[in-house]
């Protein structure tokens, strides 16, 4: 049976909020969600109950997200920057969100694709 949970239900700029979202599970199961609202955006109930947060609204930012965890559940983000037609990276391994430009040259960055070796 499908358990169905709104995790942000507010409309979004190009549509609902959620669109190009991108998720994953940590160890133990716990829901880690990257998406676009404008700015790019992170939902995880790793602590029992949804916790969202803000990664990135420097401009439009945030579609076409990949998401992936580490070894240690910390979050690794790609995604496009429709602003400035460049592709993005954020991570909070270091306990807050760091955004990195990974490309700008031309426009680069839809439907990216992130992942991780075993080292991370």
């Amino acid at each position: 049976m499908w358990v169905k949970t709104a995790v942000e239900s507010r409309k979004g700029a190009w549509g609902n909020t959620g669109l190009t979202s991108s998720i994953a599970l940590d160890k133990k199961g716990r829901v880690h969600i990257g998406y676009y609202d404008k700015a790019l955006k992170y939902a995880t109930n790793a602590s029992g109950k949804w916790v969202k947060a803000t990664v990135d609204n420097r401009g439009n930012v945030g579609y076409d997200t990949s998401l992936e965890l580490d070894t240690k559940g910390h979050a690794h983000i790609s995604y496009y920057d429709v602003t400035n037609t460049a592709l993005k990276y954020a991570t909070n391994a270091s306990g807050r969100w760091v955004k990195t430009t990974v490309d700008k040259d031309g426009d680069v960055g839809w439907y990216t694709s992130l992942g991780l070796d075993t080292t991370g």
